[in-house]
């Protein structure tokens, strides 16, 4: 797909840690609804560019057009989430997609 569409990209860690704070938050509620993203948006290509970076492998990226979809990624609304969550609990992509490499690395590591 398009590599100039954006997304709200969020450590798996992080959303972990989010949800014991939230199911507290919504307190008796049952259909409290929160928007659970990263507060910082990013066009794919900036995350593929870092990831290569860190890699530091030489990798040529290839991207078909959007072939007039429009979608180019969802304005949420994080006002909510922000009321209870402090964005501090959000880890920097760059530790994330680093911590990815050395954990891809090890697994390849045990196999071979």
């Amino acid at each position: 797909g398009p590599l100039t569409s954006y997304r709200r990209f969020i450590d798996v860690r992080d959303a972990v840690q989010v949800f014991p704070v939230l199911m507290e938050a919504a307190g008796n509620s049952r259909y409290e609804v929160f928007n659970i993203a990263s507060p910082y948006e990013m066009r794919v290509s900036e995350l593929t560019d870092r990831l290569i970076k860190l890699s530091g492998k030489s990798v040529r990226i290839e991207s078909q057009l959007n072939d007039g979809n429009p979608f180019q990624g969802i304005k949420l609304e994080l006002s909510k989430l922000e009321q209870y969550v402090p964005i501090t609990l959000f880890r920097p992509i760059n530790e994330t997609l680093s911590d990815m490499l050395t954990e891809t690395k090890k697994r390849q590591q045990c196999r071979g």
